[in-house]
């Protein structure tokens, strides 16, 4: 990726580099991962590894918002999986939908995830579109009902939820303090011991360390530039190279991954959506 060319930038960004290497040797060797790590492997991504290399096909889901659908962080993601795998045919599905939130997500899921199949890595960002008043559980709810209802259709799935940034959570960060949105997701992801990626976490630590500043990093409040997507993607691939830094054990297969009790019976794993003619018209309703 490309630093910017300036002193002060340039020493900033390369300590950040090595902070971040730190934490993610020490992931992979097993020990606690430094206090400023910003991702947690968690279970880990064995199975869309395994299925990969035994199956030599793979198919990889990526659900959000714009950030996901733009040009970006995805395909550098997508390049580097190739990369780790070239004898794998991958099917790349994107299923950003921009402005969108989990609610929106939990209820397309299948539709617009699976359909093609099985997916055997699924990768959902919904931090910067579930921001502002949530007047119920429902973050919970539909991150909770997308992780349950991805596990139905292919229990041996990998899942990685992301924290993306926007100058609120940067904010917020800076001054100590965890989004409601981020605690809420993770909530989940700790629940179903998913690996999860705070990028909203490392992009504040180097902003913080003058590695760049929020004008080079987005074009707006939360877009990325080319620039801030090469971030999220070099960030991202340090992860997974983390995940995969042993090699699997011989003959190892994918396994199903057991589904603890949901945290919130209301949530949204049966979500779907119904053609209109076929809705039950309630009291106080009408077409």
């Amino acid at each position: 990726m490309h630093w910017i060319c300036a002193s002060r930038w340039a020493v900033a960004a390369a300590v950040g580099i090595a902070a971040a290497m730190a934490a993610i040797v020490a992931q992979a060797q097993g020990q606690p991962a430094r206090e400023d790590a910003y991702f947690d492997l968690r279970r880990g991504l064995d199975n869309c590894r395994l299925a990969f290399l035994n199956n030599h096909a793979g198919r990889v889901g990526f659900i959000g918002g714009s950030i996901t659908v733009a040009t970006g962080w995805r395909d550098h993601t997508c390049a580097a999986l190739q990369a780790a795998f070239p004898d794998t045919r991958f099917d790349f599905i994107n299923a950003g939908i921009g402005g969108t939130n989990s609610t929106l997500g939990a209820f397309r899921l299948e539709d617009d995830v699976f359909r093609n199949g099985p997916v055997d890595l699924l990768f959902i960002e919904f931090a910067v579109n579930d921001g502002g008043d949530c007047p119920d559980n429902r973050r919970v709810r539909a991150m909770e009902g997308m992780v349950r209802r991805a596990h139905r259709l292919n229990p041996a799935i990998d899942i990685v939820i992301q924290y993306f940034v926007d100058q609120s959570k940067y904010g917020d960060l800076s001054k100590g303090r965890v989004p409601e949105t981020i605690t809420a997701h993770e909530q989940v992801a700790k629940h179903y011991d998913i690996t999860v990626i705070d990028l909203a976490r490392e992009v504040t630590r180097r902003l913080d360390a003058g590695a760049f500043d929020w004008d080079t990093f987005a074009r707006d409040s939360c877009h990325p530039t080319a620039f801030g997507h090469e971030v999220y993607g070099e960030c991202i691939r340090a992860v997974l190279d983390a995940a995969w830094a042993e090699p699997p054990a011989p003959g190892a297969q994918p396994a199903p991954r057991p589904l603890p009790e949901p945290l919130d019976p209301m949530n949204y794993e049966n979500g779907r959506f119904i053609p209109l003619e076929k809705g039950r018209i309630i009291d106080g309703w009408q077409r």
